[in-house]
């Protein structure tokens, strides 16, 4: 999967590759097991700069991986659950951020959703992203 992935941006100029793996499909349905843990620690060689996981909705699970690989890529931590339509209050954003902190150093972290918000009604999906900019706040301070 690595090589594939690597080989999409043969003679591609770019300034910056993001990865984005999840486990559904648009309708929501997924595939195969639902865990990083056999992509490590192939995924950290490759050409990526960014790896983007969804953790949300999976409780923050797998998120000490970038530890345990001690993998140099920056993380797009997936902290808002875009499968369901509970709107997370900004402290349960802030500790999902503080939990994904454990492992990964704030310089090379990024939040954002687990996935798109095509799936969402537009005023859920607006209250996510107030949420994930409240709990990013509230995190920042205390760095």
């Amino acid at each position: 999967m690595v090589e594939l992935y690597d080989r999409c941006f043969e003679g591609v100029t770019v300034e910056r590759r993001f990865w984005h793996i999840c486990f559904g499909t648009l309708e929501g349905f997924g595939f195969g097991e639902r865990s990083y843990r056999p992509l490590f620690p192939a995924i950290c060689g490759s050409s990526a700069d960014q790896l983007v996981f969804e953790f949300a909705n999976r409780e923050m699970a797998e998120s000490e991986l970038w530890r345990e690989f001690d993998c140099p890529k920056e993380l797009g931590a997936g902290v808002l659950d875009l499968k369901n339509f509970y709107v997370e209050s900004a402290e349960l954003v802030a500790r999902r951020i503080r939990r994904v902190l454990e492992s990964v150093p704030a310089e090379r972290l990024w939040v954002n959703p687990d996935c798109g918000l095509a799936r969402l009604p537009r005023h859920l999906a607006f209250a996510k992203l107030q949420a994930l900019v409240a709990g990013t706040r509230q995190v920042r301070e205390t760095l």
